[in-house]
């Protein structure tokens, strides 16, 4: 059944593209980077933006397929599940490190801390919520909160850009290219956010126009994405490094002091349904996988896991913020995020080659067959 169409995919796309980074990422890769910080993230954007291809591919040759019936197809059903749990993990651990940002968000500019009522009780309670409905549920919020989206956006680039001061992003290559990599590297898990097509793959309704759509979503992303960096740099330079909240820190810093603390407002509101609604979508995927993992259909258990596990991360109080982005920073980790990040894509181009090489085979195999008037069912790669 068609859930989605390639407009509601693509706004999902843009959502989820543009929300974690402009928190802490910035401070981040630019303690690594210093002011070449913002060719980090570009060199991470073009690598996204070269993986987004193969769901294109895909999609296109096989439309009716989705990816699990094309791993069971060509690799069984455990190796099916084994892909499936990776990538359950990989949304979990997502989906937590965006609360954490989330909880460090309010923090900063709500509460002075965080009890049950204020913050644990509804904020499990909404996820819970939101993780529960279907991804077609999601398609039609994402039409409604892209406007909320595009207007803080627009209300902090242009604004932004009188406090810019754009020498700080000079010279270019001072330290040479291994800062650059290192800053890469490091944020690699705040990338791969086109992961989740792999569960919308054989679900979207297709036209002429689906890959020119959800192109033309992923660019402005993109672009939205690298100019918010420049103008982060820009306006905060050596000190950008203490600034960790960006979006919040760049409206405090608009030359036009009557509309400070409306902007700030107004910014803290509405980028938080934005943040919910990402790490609702992640923690969706999360229970879609274990779904397939544990091979069951009742999702109230899955949900009731997930969510047990969430309340203790969340009252460790020694699993802070600072602790979580050292662990998403060390090898060990950014190697398993380039492997999901990597590795499904170019899985997925597998799975098709073999899927059009199985195909050729059988439809070869009824060509012998039909010429002895032999009766044999055709290869359906439409499943």
């Amino acid at each position: 059944m068609k859930q989605l169409s390639s407009r509601q995919v693509g706004i999902i796309l843009f959502i989820s593209i543009v929300s974690l980074k402009f928190i802490i990422m910035p401070s981040l890769v630019f303690g690594i980077s210093k002011n070449n910080s913002h060719l980090s993230i570009l060199l991470n954007l073009v690598s996204d933006f070269s993986s987004i291809f193969s769901y294109f591919w895909f999609m296109k040759k096989y439309p009716n397929l989705t990816f699990k019936t094309a791993l069971e197809t060509c690799f069984g059903k455990i190796f099916a599940k084994i892909i499936f749990g990776l990538l359950a993990f990989y949304f979990f651990f997502k989906a937590f490190i965006t609360l954490k940002e989330i909880q460090n968000y309010f923090n900063r500019v709500l509460f002075d801390d965080f009890d049950w009522v204020k913050y644990i009780i509804p904020s499990t309670a909404l996820l819970a919520y939101i993780s529960s409905k279907s991804f077609k549920t999601f398609g039609r919020c994402g039409e409604i909160l892209i406007y909320i989206a595009i207007f803080c956006i627009i209300i902090i680039i242009p604004l932004s850009l009188k406090s810019a001061t754009f020498a700080e992003l000079l010279p270019i290559f001072q330290n040479g290219v291994p800062p650059i990599l290192k800053g890469a590297f490091a944020s690699t898990f705040g990338f791969g956010d086109y992961i989740f097509m792999l569960l919308f793959i054989g679900k979207i309704k297709t036209t002429k126009k689906t890959n020119k759509t959800l192109l033309l979503y992923s660019i402005s992303a993109m672009i939205i994405i690298y100019l918010l960096y420049l103008i982060f740099i820009a306006t905060f330079g050596n000190l950008a490094s203490n600034e960790n909240l960006a979006i919040s820190d760049l409206s405090l810093n608009i030359s036009i002091p009557p509309t400070v603390g409306r902007l700030d407002w107004i910014n803290i509101l509405l980028w938080s349904f934005i943040l919910f609604f990402n790490t609702g979508l992640l923690l969706a995927s999360a229970k879609e996988c274990l779904l397939v993992t544990f091979g069951t259909e009742k999702q109230n258990y899955i949900l009731l896991g997930m969510f047990c596990v969430y309340i203790g991360f969340l009252l460790y109080e020694e699993l802070s913020l600072s602790i979580v982005l050292q662990i998403i920073s060390s090898t060990p980790f950014v190697m398993f995020a380039s492997l999901i990040q990597i590795g499904y894509p170019a899985l997925l181009v597998l799975t098709g080659l073999i899927l059009k090489k199985k195909n050729i085979l059988c439809n070869k195999i009824f060509t012998f067959n039909n010429s002895n008037n032999i009766k044999v069912k055709k290869y359906d790669k439409s499943y």
